[in-house]
């Protein structure tokens, strides 16, 4: 009985010792979390920054961007610099460019479109009455 006596004074002893190392553990713990959570965050910010910022104004960019357009989507230089974030003079020369090049054609009074396809056939139906 003596025996477990002190046994029971020596752990109690030795958690009086280890208190504040396991505090310290826990309070280490806590700001692990904290700065895990910062992390996951800090990425999934950069992930929605990267969604939302636009392409640089390359001519690249410029001629993916009109190749992604509908065929039947008419589109006017203040769609291009808005698209950009450019003037509508920068718009301007660049539509003359694809018209030049063949990616877009002029459609009316200052708007353009992507050239259709013009290959292969088309029949044309007439109803009579």
């Amino acid at each position: 009985m003596d025996t477990l006596l002190k046994a029971k004074v020596m752990i109690e002893e030795r958690l009086a010792e280890l208190e504040p190392a396991v505090n310290e553990y826990l309070i280490l713990v806590e700001k692990q979390e904290i700065i895990e959570a910062a992390f996951k965050e800090i990425e999934r910010l950069k992930k929605k920054l990267a969604e939302v910022q636009r392409p640089p104004a390359t001519k690249t960019n410029v001629n993916k961007w009109a190749r992604a357009l509908d065929p039947d989507e008419i589109v006017r230089a203040a769609d291009l610099a808005a698209e950009f974030d450019q003037s509508r003079v920068w718009a301007e020369r660049n539509l003359r460019r694809m018209v030049e090049e063949k990616i877009m054609e002029k459609w009316g009074r200052g708007q353009f479109r992507l050239v259709p396809d013009r290959a292969g056939e088309a029949k044309l139906h007439v109803v009579t009455a």
